[in-house]
């Protein structure tokens, strides 16, 4: 048929690429996750991401080659992190942000995790000597982070991010050592000049960090509240300010005070700033449209009194 034939020129060129991807595949199970694996995975990364039918073959392929590298024994992960830093994690980090295949995305996300699982395991083992430890050596958080704040960044600075908050839900779950770093920055981000809908994300982000009830990020409770005061000042000032996202705020504040007394740890006393915002929010126009904020308020005010 017509259709048939319109196909068939184009079933060389895919055979043809099956057949290299046949190749690497042999190569990627005989190098493992190394440092060349990870010059090859942005490339591989755009053929799952093309959206030609004719590619299906040559995208089955590209799946299992990363079945198998996610599926590799520790014997195998061989990947120098600190030179993929340097080369092929921005080559990803910025695949992510553009491209709006998830399937192909979240390929990527898991490389990135697995060379993240494999630098912190090496920093893991005992050595056999002791050596001294360089003041200027990063924190393993750091480096560990250092793979996600661009993609942060992103995420609330570009309006046309690929990016969802998924992404960084899995990271902050996957990954316990970098959830300081992760409120120092979506704090930050709350303060700048950054869109509403960014800082309710930011909201969002924290309250699930906070769900985690990780007693590492509770340094961080005085930032958390002066960012929320910040955004509540912002939303208030509005012309029709939103129930919704004063409601969200109002709710992060119980949900901070929360996980604080349920660690047991000191819940530190809201300064005068934030303390006038809350008490803003009971006498502003809307609460007399929304009774449940000026209880909300009242109910974050006694909690931290």
């Amino acid at each position: 048929s017509s259709g048939i034939n319109a196909e068939w020129p184009l079933r060389p060129g895919v055979q043809f690429k099956v057949k290299i991807l046949d190749f690497i595949e042999i190569i990627v199970k005989d190098i493992g996750f190394s440092s060349a694996t990870m010059n090859i995975l942005p490339r591989l990364l755009q053929l799952v991401a093309s959206p030609s039918v004719t590619s299906v073959p040559v995208c089955n392929k590209v799946l299992g080659i990363f079945k198998n590298m996610f599926a590799m024994k520790s014997d195998k992960l061989t990947v120098n992190f600190e030179d993929s830093l340097k080369t092929d994690v921005p080559a990803i980090q910025e695949f992510i942000s553009k491209t709006a295949n998830r399937k192909a995305q979240q390929l990527a996300i898991k490389t990135l995790f697995m060379l993240c699982k494999v630098h912190l395991n090496a920093s893991e083992q005992p050595t056999k000597k002791k050596r001294k430890v360089s003041k200027n050596v990063t924190p393993i958080a750091d480096t560990i982070y250092s793979v996600f704040s661009p993609m942060l960044n992103d995420f609330f600075t570009n309006k046309n991010t690929k990016q969802d908050k998924n992404i960084f839900f899995q990271i902050i779950e996957r990954f316990p050592i970098v959830r300081p770093n992760f409120v120092q920055d979506v704090t930050t981000f709350i303060n700048q000049d950054i869109t509403i809908y960014a800082k309710m994300q930011a909201i969002i982000l924290l309250q699930r960090v906070l769900s985690f009830a990780d007693t590492s990020v509770h340094s961080s409770q005085d930032e958390i509240l002066g960012a929320l005061s910040s955004l509540l000042t912002k939303i208030l000032e509005n012309e029709k300010p939103s129930p919704h996202h004063i409601r969200e705020c109002l709710k992060l504040c119980l949900k901070l005070h929360a996980v604080s007394t349920k660690l047991e740890l000191t819940v530190n006393p809201l300064n005068s700033d934030v303390r006038n915002v809350i008490e803003s929010v009971g006498m502003s126009q809307i609460a007399g449209k929304f009774p449940d904020l000026p209880t909300l308020s009242r109910k974050v005010l006694s909690c931290y009194d």
